[in-house]
């Protein structure tokens, strides 16, 4: 990692030292009063020249060539949009004018004038001829389109006339908002060709990597920054096809500008969320959940005004994208990646940096878009070093999933041949009995330990829980190596289970009922599709009856266990319960209302005939928090008296704990449970599941 850290600095460096080296400064004419004068200039010593100056403007109509010696004309700075004139609005038509003097040693050379942004329609003129026609800039039949163009033309006289008429309607600005271009013909056809190249190995590249991270996204799909990161190779693949040399617009040429405006300002509008989730799935811990919560609103906002036929409301909340992105961005550079680097998170300082040069380049775009700034669209460098180092990330993270593994082996081998040695030693200690004792105690704790690890794999892991319930916790205290007492959480048809059990005894006897009763819910919701919780403890029932044998010898074995299930409807709101001989417990404004399950357990004999389960129905709101619970906090011995905590007291205590967040209230009862617990042993195992909706 040091010397990949090292290579990263001397290769960032050498970009700079080569970015800052002289260069011979060449005198280049630009055009002043709508004049262009190229006499006595050779435009072989320059790639092009940028158009950049003074062109002369006629506001508010599509004038031919001919008709512009009797108009009255005024200069604009090209590039800008012509709503920047005092008095004009943004939809209208108007006719730009550039006249462009050569020497006779510079007739019959070809050239090429290149048409980048024109928003949104134009025609173009030489010397009084139509050239060219991008969309239809009539007001009668107006058509949109966004592309670069490239006019080749040999100029036969010393003054060659550019005229463009342009048009905008329903967009934002509009005009000439992107420098022309003007160079030997061979030379910009040259340099467009290795744009149009670049662009398409880019593009290419994006989408590849955006598939390859899906693809394991779908095969470890834990793993939710492969599927951000290649949604945002996606999106941006989509924009990069349609900047720039605008490549796809010839390749798919019906695509209308609606779409292709949508595809450019559309990812400007949702990548920054996208960037958001990706770097909360990196670094959760880090990255302010609240920033996710503000920023959904204006984000799905701007996704909505895109679908509006009307290109000008999506154009015109361009400083509201500004903004999200703006904020989302400081958000990850000011705070999250300092915190990870700070807290030594795996990668942190490569994706410091990636994300600084990303950030800075859309800022660049964001800039270029409103003609701050005349560089140009260079984000797509700097989500090509952000998809290098999201490679390298990924390979690291491979390499050390690697690694451990060939650790745990190498482990593996020497307990096996150490367990293998202490073996091979007590069978040559048999004869003595305390040392026979002491071997057979030693193994029966390993086999208690590798039980307890076994029945803690079983049960669902606080990420998949928090998964279903960001806000949840679960108290869970065995007495013995084993517990009697479990959990279970699942969905099924787009609604949440949440089931808490407590079975007969603790310990080994215990922890077998766990795994029955685990066993039996996964078969009656999982395979049977059970989401209704008094069937579910109906079938429960049946099932622990025909596994156990409840009845030997005409005599009820007191085997079964307490439960609790809930069920959550989100998108109705509401929610499902029923227990057997276990109560549900919430919490709304500060206020505790218990819910009774039913007298019946499952399982053993109660004396009360034939036991029905009867769901009951309620409605929830958001800030509700559930609590379903055993009954060994309860019962649990201590204080200075000795005595048993009970079930009010314990209401008391959720109802005084649940002020603040759950991870505080876990804390708390955690703490009390010791408290009150002090020098008693445990009496019971202990389970509290706590969750908000």
């Amino acid at each position: 990692m040091q010397s990949l850290r090292t290579l990263t600095l001397i290769f960032l460096i050498g970009i700079i030292v080569c970015g800052c080296a002289p260069h011979r400064k060449i005198e280049k004419p630009v055009p002043q009063s709508g004049t262009l004068d190229l006499r006595g200039f050779d435009l072989g010593l320059v790639p092009y020249l940028m158009l950049e100056g003074e062109w002369s403007f006629y506001p508010e109509g599509l004038y031919s060539p001919a008709e512009l010696s009797i108009q009255k004309s005024t200069l604009l700075e090209v590039p800008q949009p012509w709503n920047t004139l005092e008095g004009l609005v943004r939809e209208g038509s108007s006719t730009y004018s550039l006249r462009l003097l050569l020497d006779e040693s510079q007739l019959g050379t070809p050239l090429v004038l290149k048409m980048r942004t024109v928003y949104l329609a134009y025609s173009l003129f030489l010397d009084g001829e139509k050239v060219v026609q991008v969309g239809d800039p009539s007001r009668s039949s107006f058509t949109p389109l966004v592309k670069p163009n490239l006019i080749e033309f040999t100029p036969t006289s010393t003054e060659v006339e550019v005229v463009v008429q342009v048009s905008n309607y329903r967009f934002f600005k509009g005009g000439i908002v992107e420098t022309p271009q003007l160079g030997l013909a061979t030379v910009m056809h040259s340099q467009y060709e290795k744009n149009v190249g670049i662009e398409v190995i880019l593009v290419g590249s994006l989408l590849m990597v955006g598939i390859y991270h899906f693809i394991i996204f779908l095969l470890l799909n834990s793993n939710r920054s492969a599927l951000f990161f290649s949604l945002i190779c996606i999106v941006l693949a989509g924009r990069f096809a349609y900047t720039g040399e605008h490549y796809f617009n010839q390749v798919f040429p019906n695509l209308s500008a609606w779409i292709t405006l949508r595809i450019e300002y559309g990812s400007l509008y949702i990548g920054p969320y996208l960037i958001l989730l990706f770097f909360n799935s990196l670094y959760p811990q880090e990255l302010p959940r609240w920033i996710l919560k503000v920023m959904i609103v204006p984000t799905i906002l701007l996704g909505l005004v895109l679908l509006v036929p009307n290109s000008h409301w999506f154009s015109i909340l361009l400083p509201l994208g500004q903004l999200v992105m703006l904020l989302s961005g400081l958000t990850v550079i000011a705070y999250t990646l300092p915190m990870a680097i700070y807290r030594k998170r795996k990668s942190a300082w490569l994706f410091t940096i990636a994300f600084l040069c990303l950030f800075g380049t859309a800022i660049n775009d964001f800039l270029y878009v409103v003609n701050v700034v005349d560089t140009g669209f260079i984000i797509l460098y700097g989500m090509l070093l952000f998809t290098f180092v999201q490679a390298v990330a990924l390979a690291v993270r491979f390499g050390f999933t690697f690694q451990q593994l060939n650790i745990l082996r190498l482990d593996l081998e020497e307990k096996v041949e150490k367990r293998t040695k202490d073996i091979t030693l007590r069978n040559q200690e048999l004869e003595q009995q305390k040392e026979e004792l002491t071997a057979q105690t030693e193994e029966m704790t390993a086999n208690l330990e590798y039980a307890r690890r076994i029945q803690e794999a079983s049960l669902d892991s606080v990420d998949y829980i928090q998964s279903l319930f960001p806000e949840a916790f679960v108290l869970y205290f065995p007495r013995d190596y084993v517990s009697g007492d479990f959990y279970w959480f699942g969905e099924q048809e787009g609604k949440k289970v949440v089931i808490g059990g407590d079975c007969t005894g603790h310990g080994v006897p215990g922890a077998f009922m766990t795994a029955l009763g685990q066993a039996a819910l996964d078969h009656i919701i999982l395979g049977e599709g059970v989401i209704d919780p008094g069937e579910i403890l109906s079938r429960l029932e049946e099932r622990v009856k025909a596994s156990m044998q409840t009845q030997v010898d005409g005599k009820w074995l007191p085997d079964g266990m307490d439960i609790g299930v809930l069920v959550f409807d989100e998108e109705a709101g509401s929610l499902a319960f029923e227990g057997a001989k276990i109560d549900l417990v919430f919490i709304r404004n500060h206020e505790i209302t218990r819910v009774r399950g039913s007298k019946f357990p499952i399982g053993r004999s109660t004396g009360y005939g034939h036991k029905t389960f009867k769901t009951s129905y309620h409605k929830f709101k958001k800030g509700d928090r559930f609590y379903v619970y055993s009954d060994g906090y309860r019962d649990q011995f201590g204080g200075p008296e000795g005595r048993k905590f009970n079930a009010k007291p314990f209401r008391e205590l959720l109802e005084q704990t649940a002020g603040g967040s759950l991870a505080s209230q876990y804390r708390e009862l955690s703490q009390s449970f010791e408290d009150w617990k002090g020098s008693h042993p445990q009496t019971d195992d202990i389970l509290v599941l706590g969750l908000e909706v």
